[in-house]
């Protein structure tokens, strides 16, 4: 019996593509938060509104760890993740 069923195989698929999509985004925040200020305040006559935008060392810290997350799930699906060994004496 293989160790990974057509449904893990599927499951981590699924969690690789959404991996992918957000180490998209947050790469193309990070690029975004480039020349930005880290904080602003809009205020107008009948209100105001506060922005705050995330800090390039957060992207970062974010895309690491997306990064490793997609490591991990590829050395899974490829067998070069953990393993499960039984020995029988």
């Amino acid at each position: 019996m293989p160790c990974l069923t057509t449904e893990r195989i599927s499951e981590l698929t699924a969690e690789l593509a959404a991996i992918n999509d957000q180490l998209t985004a947050a790469k193309a925040a990070k690029l975004l938060a480039y020349g930005k200020p880290a904080s602003y305040k809009l205020e107008t006559g009948e209100g105001s509104q506060q922005v705050k935008n995330r800090s390039i060392a957060e992207l970062r810290e974010e895309i690491r760890f997306l990064e490793g997350e997609k490591r991990n799930i590829i050395g899974k699906l490829t067998g070069k993740g953990l393993t499960i060994v039984r020995v029988r004496r």
